[in-house]
């Protein structure tokens, strides 16, 4: 399996096309309702299997940002911390001078 990098708005797109195939859905309910309509015969099989796939893809991926997080976290608060050292160091060293 290949990692491809994914910008917020790339995943705003995915979403996106989600909701626009949610409210295709939803209007061919709502559609069906109009024409009172028991149900009709449609192949899901298809789509379930990949709906499933997708949720397990979501749930990786959810977990992968998750650790991106917190690496950029630890790595914002280890700079921090190094530039906080070195100012404390060049303030130590300018009263060591005065002295």
């Amino acid at each position: 399996m290949t990692l491809e990098p994914y910008q917020p708005s790339e995943l705003d797109d995915l979403a996106l096309r989600l909701l626009d195939s949610a409210t295709t859905a939803r209007q061919m309910a709502e559609r069906s309702r109009e024409e009172g309509l028991d149900g009709f015969q449609i192949n899901d099989k298809k789509a379930m299997e990949w709906l499933g796939r997708f949720e397990i893809w979501l749930r990786r991926a959810s977990d992968e940002l998750e650790v991106c997080i917190h690496k950029n976290r630890g790595a914002n608060l280890a700079r921090l911390l190094i530039a906080e050292d070195e100012r404390k160091e060049r303030q130590q060293k300018k009263r060591s001078k005065k002295e």
